[in-house]
C-alpha cells in the first residue's frame, strides 16, 4: 500500500489539479471514505497541493490537519509529508524562514523511517535546496538539490522528482549566471524521454524559457514560456501563471511591443497583490517601475516602486533574512551535534567493546590458568588409573582367553560322548576279527599238520579278508580320534582346501550322538542336502567346525525343549544343507523348535548373553562363532518365526 502512496501523491497530484470547487470537494469525499492513513494523508496532501497554486493560507490548513492527523496516527511518514506540504505553502508566501524550518523537521523525521526513508529525505533536500535558492544562495542550493537526486535515484521510486530536481539545479545555474552550464543541465534531461512531467507541469518550460532568453535566443524562449503558460492556463495553477506573465513581459519588452509587456506585467501583478504572492510582486511592480515607465511616466514608476518596496520589506527585511539565517544555522549546528553524539557514541561503544575484550582475555587467562592446574592433576591420575587399567586389561585377556578356552572345551566335552559311541564300532570290529583270526590261525596249524592244502588256503583267505576289515576299522577309528584332536587345540590360522560337505556331516552325527549319550531319551530326525558341486573350499577347518557345531547343538537344544514342552504329533527335525550360488556358499542349519523371541533377538550375538538356564550356557558360542565367519569375510545371520523354528545361515566366499 505504501508504494501506491507515493504514486498516488508525487504523480497523479498535478494531473487532475483543476479549478473547480468540485475538485475540492472530491478530496474531501474521499479523505472521510478512507480507511488506511496512507489513503487519507495523500488524499489531504493533493489538496495542500491543489490549493497552494491558489490559496496557500488553506495549503498551510490542510498541511497542518496531514501533520495533526498523522501525529494522532503516530503515522511518521505522513507527518513528515505534512511538513514538506507546510513548506510549499509558506514558499507561495514568501515566507521563507518558517519554509525552511518546516523542511528542515520533514528531514529530521524521514530519517527515522524504515520505509521511503531515502525517497522522503531526497524530497526534504529537495525543498530546502528551492528555499535556499529562492534567497539567493545558489551554491548551498546546488549542493543540496546533488543530495536531493542521489537519494532519490538511490531510492528507486520516482523518476519526476529526479527529473525536477535537475531543472531546479539549472534554475540556480541560470541565477548565479552560469547560463553555458545550466544549457548543460537542460539538454541533460533530454537524454529520458520517457519522463512526461513536462507535459503536465509548467515549471520545466518557464526554467527552459528563462535559461534560453539568458542565452539571447529570445525566440525560443517566448515559445517556452508560451507552451507553459497554456498548460498552467489549463490547470489554473495561478501561481505558475503569475512567473509566466511576468516572463512574457520581459520577452515583449525586448521584442518593442511595450503595450503586450505592459498587460501581461500588469496581470503578473494582479495575481500575485491577490494570492499574497510576495517574491512576484516584486519581479511584477519592479519591472514596471524600472523597465517600463522609468523616464516616461514618473508617477507610475513612483507608484510601483512604492509597491515593490512595501513587498519587499514583506519578504526580504533584516529580520526575516537573519531569521532565515538562524533557521539554516539551528538546522547546520543541529546535524553538527547529531553527527558528534554519533560519532562520540561509536567512541563509547569502541571503549566499551575493548573493556568487555580485556575482560574477556582477563577470563580466558583465568580458565587456562585454572584449567593448567586441573589438567597437571588429571594427568597424575590419568597415569594412576592408566596403570590400574593397564593390570585390569591384563586380567581381562588372561580371562578372555580362559572363557574361549572354557567354550572349546564344553563344545569338546559335548562331543567327547560322540566320539566314544562312534570309535566303539571300529574298535568293535577290530577286536571281534582280531579274536577271530587267532581261531582261524589255531584251525590253520592244525589243517597243515594233517596235510590239507585246500582248507588251509581257505582259512589263509579268511584271515586276509579279517586283517583288511581290522585295518579298515583301525583307520577309521583313526580318524575320528584325528577330528577329535583338531576341534580341541588352538587353531593353526592356515586355510586349506576342505570339503564342506564332508565337515557338516560328520559334526551333524558327532553332536547327535554326543546328545544321545548325555541323554538316551533324546532323539531327533536328522536332514542333509548337500551340493555335490561345491568341491573343496579354503577355510580353518578347526574354526569354521565349531561354529558348524555350534548351530547344530542350539538346533537339538531346541527341538528337544520344544518337545518336552508336550506338544503333540510333534517330531523334532534338524536339517542341515549347502548351496553354492555366485561365488559364496551357504550353509544353513534348520530346526523346527520354538523359534527365537523377538526381543532378544537384537542380543543373540552378543558375548554372555544366553537364552539357556543358568549354568547351561555361557553365551559365547553364538558371539565367538558370529567372530570367526566374519574373520572369513562372511556373514552370519538368522531368520527366525516364533513357535515354528529358526534358520542360522553361514556365508562363505568360495
Amino acid at each position: 500500500m505504501k508504494k501506491f502512496l507515493i504514486s498516488f501523491f508525487f504523480i497523479v497530484g498535478m494531473e487532475n489539479i483543476h479549478a473547480q470547487q468540485v475538485y475540492a470537494d472530491s478530496l474531501l469525499q474521499a479523505f472521510r471514505l478512507a480507511k488506511e492513513d496512507n489513503v487519507k494523508v495523500a488524499t489531504l496532501n493533493k489538496l495542500s497541493y491543489y490549493y497552494s497554486f491558489l490559496y496557500p493560507d488553506s495549503a498551510i490548513y490542510y498541511a497542518d490537519s496531514i501533520i495533526n492527523f498523522s501525529q494522532r496516527q503516530k503515522y511518521k511518514q505522513g507527518e513528515a509529508i505534512g511538513w514538506i506540504c507546510k513548506a510549499e505553502g509558506l514558499d507561495r508566501f514568501a515566507s521563507y524562514p518558517e519554509a525552511l524550518e518546516a523542511a528542515y523537521k520533514s528531514l529530521e523525521i524521514s530519517k527515522t523511517l524504515s520505509a521511503h526513508r531515502l525517497f522522503m529525505m531526497g524530497w526534504s533536500y529537495e525543498i530546502i535546496g528551492h528555499l535556499n535558492g529562492i534567497t539567493g544562495k545558489n551554491k548551498d542550493a546546488i549542493n543540496f538539490f546533488h543530495t536531493a537526486i542521489d537519494l532519490l535515484t538511490r531510492s528507486g521510486e520516482d523518476m519526476v522528482e529526479i527529473y525536477f530536481s535537475n531543472f531546479s539545479i539549472a534554475y540556480c545555474m541560470w541565477q548565479s549566471g552560469q547560463i553555458d552550464s545550466a544549457v548543460f543541465y537542460i539538454t541533460k534531461l533530454d537524454e529520458h524521454p520517457e519522463v512526461v512531467f513536462e507535459k503536465r507541469n509548467p515549471t520545466p518550460w518557464l526554467i527552459r524559457g528563462n535559461i534560453y532568453n539568458a542565452k539571447g535566443d529570445a525566440s525560443r524562449a517566448e515559445s517556452y514560456f508560451k507552451y507553459g503558460l497554456a498548460i498552467s492556463e489549463q490547470l489554473n495553477t495561478l501561481f505558475l501563471s503569475t512567473i509566466l506573465y511576468n516572463s512574457m513581459a520581459y520577452i515583449f519588452l525586448q521584442k518593442g511591443k511595450r503595450d503586450s509587456s505592459i498587460y501581461y506585467a500588469k496581470r503578473s501583478l494582479s495575481l500575485a497583490q491577490k494570492y499574497n504572492y510576495k517574491l512576484f510582486e516584486i519581479g511584477a511592480s519592479g519591472f514596471l517601475s524600472y523597465n517600463v515607465y522609468d523616464g516616461v511616466n514618473a508617477d507610475s514608476a513612483l507608484k510601483y516602486m512604492r509597491i515593490m518596496f512595501m513587498a519587499n520589506n514583506d519578504a526580504f527585511n533584516a529580520d526575516r533574512g537573519r531569521q532565515f539565517q538562524k533557521v539554516s544555522y539551528d538546522a547546520e549546528k543541529k546535524e553538527k551535534e547529531l553527527a558528534d553524539a554519533k560519532k562520540q557514541f561509536k567512541n563509547k561503544i569502541r571503549v566499551y567493546l575493548f573493556i568487555i575484550a580485556l575482560i574477556f582475555l582477563l577470563i580466558v587467562a583465568f580458565i587456562f590458568w585454572r584449567n593448567n592446574r586441573h589438567k597437571k592433576k588429571a594427568n597424575l591420575l590419568l597415569v594412576q588409573q592408566k596403570e590400574k587399567l593397564e593390570t585390569t586389561l591384563e586380567e581381562l585377556k588372561t580371562t578372555q582367553k580362559q572363557l574361549i578356552q572354557s567354550e572349546k572345551m564344553a563344545s569338546l566335552g559335548e562331543l567327547t560322548a560322540g566320539i566314544a559311541h562312534e570309535i566303539q564300532n571300529p574298535l568293535n570290529f577290530v577286536n571281534n576279527f582280531s579274536e577271530v583270526n587267532s581261531e582261524l590261525i589255531d584251525e590253520l596249524e592244525q589243517e597243515a599238520d594233517k596235510g590239507n592244502l585246500d582248507e588251509v588256503r581257505s582259512i589263509v583267505k579268511s584271515i586276509k579278508e579279517n586283517e583288511g576289515k581290522i585295518n579298515h576299522h583301525g583307520k577309521r577309528a583313526e580318524t575320528i580320534v584325528k577330528s577329535m584332536l583338531q576341534h580341541s587345540r588352538s587353531s593353526s590360522g592356515k586355510k586349506e582346501p576342505v570339503d564342506i560337505n564332508k565337515l557338516c556331516d560328520e559334526y551333524l552325527r558327532l553332536s547327535y550322538h554326543g546328545l544321545r549319550a548325555k541323554d538316551k531319551s533324546f532323539n531327533a530326525t536328522m536332514k542333509t542336502d548337500f551340493d555335490d558341486n561345491i568341491g573343496k573350499i579354503n577355510i580353518i577347518p578347526q574354526d569354521i567346525g565349531r561354529v558348524v557345531l555350534n548351530l547344530i547343538n542350539n538346533a537339538f537344544y531346541a527341538v528337544d525343549e520344544k518337545k518336552k514342552s508336550g506338544y503333540e504329533n510333534y517330531e523334532p527335525t534338524v536339517s542341515i544343507s549347502t548351496q553354492k550360488n555366485n561365488g559364496k556358499v551357504k550353509i544353513k542349519v534348520r530346526d523346527n523348535g520354538n523359534g527365537i523371541p523377538q526381543k532378544v533377538l537384537d542380543k543373540i550375538f552378543q558375548p554372555f548373553f544366553t537364552t539357556k538356564p543358568t549354568g547351561q550356557g555361557t553365551g559365547l558360542g553364538l558371539s565367538l562363532s558370529y567372530d570367526i565367519v566374519k574373520a572369513h569375510g562372511g556373514e552370519l545371520k538368522v531368520e527366525t518365526k516364533e513357535g515354528e523354528g529358526s534358520i542360522f545361515m553361514i556365508d562363505l566366499p568360495v
